[in-house]
């Protein structure tokens, strides 16, 4: 199964400009005019058009999303007609509006952890103290690496420098600035111009009664924090039941795993 998202680059939570701003940017690399010596552009950008025509449209995205297909069938989905009508509809080559790209949000980082517990404690419920290491984007400067930019001074701020040729416009992203029109100015002491930092974190976490062995259970943002602006991950802890004698368990224990296995 494809996922469209990540072939444009975006999150779930992306905004329709966001989608169609990705799109843009992602059809015009893999445009085959501009790469006539790569034999796989062609395919990659009508991957591009098809993740695109399914994103862009409220009903085949709502579908998509809740059964990876947006004909509602998980087998899979093929955009009909061509792929650059798409392209061509927005305006082609010369139709596309550059200026410097602004980095969209992005998620934190989600991780997985494991605890063991008892049979008894899945049995009555458990509340289990537990530690973990996660990336963050630095909270001082939101992942970005630096508090103070300055215009880039080999594209003026434009982001990139556009060519005509014929009636074809070209636009080639500035390598100094990777497009975004600006350069750091004074780099984050905190995360050393990295935009991230290694954060550890310790919480209680309540496994309810009745949990069976493989339960994952999802904290909501307790992962790592999100960049520039994104919201943070999430922390999925997979819980493994380690069962012991029966003969271990205390009378009034027994009692209540009978009482329990008998309901």
């Amino acid at each position: 199964m494809k996922d469209y998202y990540e072939i444009l680059g975006v999150d779930k939570e992306a905004a329709p400009e966001d989608i169609k701003s990705a799109y843009r940017q992602a059809a015009l690399q893999w445009h085959p005019d501009r790469n006539p010596d790569n034999p796989d552009a062609e395919e990659k950008f009508k991957e591009i058009s098809e993740a695109y025509s399914v994103l862009s449209d409220v009903d085949k995205k709502r579908s998509y999303d809740a059964t990876g297909s947006p004909q509602g069938s998980p087998f899979g989905y093929k955009t009909a007609g061509d792929p650059f009508d798409i392209f061509r509809n927005m305006g082609g080559m010369g139709g596309m509006h550059f200026g410097p790209q602004r980095p969209r949000p992005m998620k934190g980082q989600s991780i997985k952890e494991s605890i063991e517990i008892r049979l008894k404690d899945a049995l009555f419920g458990v509340e289990i103290p537990i530690s973990y290491r996660v990336t963050s984007a630095c909270e001082p400067c939101k992942g970005e690496g630096a508090t103070e930019f300055e215009t880039c001074d080999t594209c003026k701020g434009q982001g990139g420098a556009t060519q005509r040729q014929g009636n074809m416009v070209m636009h080639q992203l500035c390598g100094a600035c990777a497009g975004e029109g600006k350069k750091p100015k004074s780099l984050c002491e905190p995360c050393g111009g990295r935009g991230l930092l290694q954060q550890h974190k310790e919480m209680t976490i309540g496994v309810p009664a009745g949990t069976v062995n493989g339960t994952v259970l999802r904290l909501a943002g307790q992962g790592g924090l999100g960049f520039r602006g994104g919201p943070p991950g999430d922390v999925l802890i997979q819980v493994l039941v380690k069962y012991p004698d029966v003969n271990s368990l205390s009378e009034e224990e027994r009692k209540q795993l009978e009482q329990l296995l008998t309901k």
